[in-house]
């Protein structure tokens, strides 16, 4: 089974346009079967778009939830990390929440890769500051 991958950069505000098809809230099984995820790939993807479909009903009836999920994806490479990640901005986009994932990898292309930034920018985290004294 060959994996579709886009050419460009996945961008969560124009999807639509890279997409052929109307994709007006998807289900997990749809969006799954789009981006051909293997078994290990799907797993991770349905525990995080369950949570996050949860997460959209709940705030339409205004349900208060707990706190928000936090995924670590941890492989070796070309095992399919990002693919699980744009299926999961490709979900939100789909539902109308394009805003509702952040995205943080350790180095920069791997943040581009993802459509995100590094943890170090995301959380402002700098090196070249120097130390101040606190009072």
């Amino acid at each position: 089974m060959k994996s579709k991958i886009y050419s460009d950069s996945i961008s969560t505000r124009n999807i639509s346009s890279k997409c052929p098809v109307d994709l007006s809230n998807p289900s997990l099984d749809e969006v799954s079967q789009r981006f051909t995820l293997n078994e290990r790939q799907h797993v991770a993807f349905a525990i995080s778009g369950r949570y996050l479909l949860d997460s959209f009903k709940r705030s339409l009836l205004q349900i208060p939830f707990g706190k928000p999920l936090r995924i670590h994806l941890s492989r070796k490479g070309g095992t399919g990390k990002s693919r699980v990640i744009e299926a999961l901005l490709f979900l939100a986009a789909g539902w109308g929440q394009p805003d509702s994932i952040v995205t943080a990898a350790p180095t920069g292309i791997a943040a581009v890769l993802v459509n995100g930034e590094t943890v170090h920018s995301k959380l402002q985290i700098f090196h070249n500051r120097k130390p101040t004294m606190l009072q």
